[in-house]
């Protein structure tokens, strides 16, 4: 039975891009309510994007999901979002410190997770 169970560090992974998929989804509903409720400069670019961000925000709940279940396919756009939390950090850093660093940490974390050896082995198996 303890084999079924994810390495730590695959599960830590997991965990983040779970807090990441679940952060975009409620930023994705608030710019969406804004869009609809408020009076934004352009209703249906901002309409458009709260869409666009709660879709990713799904996209990045079912790769964590998928670490978690230990899913192969879930390793790369794992790998890819954190790559581009490291730009969207880096293009903010002079303005949005804050954020920039939670995004950084939070890349480093998964990019452990995933990269660490134990992860590589479970995600890297060969099909039997």
């Amino acid at each position: 039975m303890a084999e079924d169970l994810s390495p730590t560090p695959l599960r830590v992974a997991g965990g983040v891009l779970l807090l990441q998929g679940l952060g975009l989804v409620v930023a994705g509903a608030i710019v969406l309510v804004g869009a609809l409720a408020g009076h934004p400069h352009d209703r249906a670019t901002a309409t458009f994007l709260g869409g666009l961000v709660i879709f990713y925000g799904a996209a990045v709940l079912a790769a964590g999901r998928g670490l978690v279940r230990r899913r192969t396919w879930s390793a790369t756009p794992a790998l890819m979002v954190e790559f581009f939390a490291v730009i969207v950090a880096a293009y903010n850093w002079h303005n949005l410190l804050a954020v920039s660093i939670v995004l950084l940490v939070s890349a480093a974390v998964a990019g452990w997770g995933l990269l660490h050896p134990q992860s590589r082995s479970v995600l890297l198996r060969e099909r039997r």
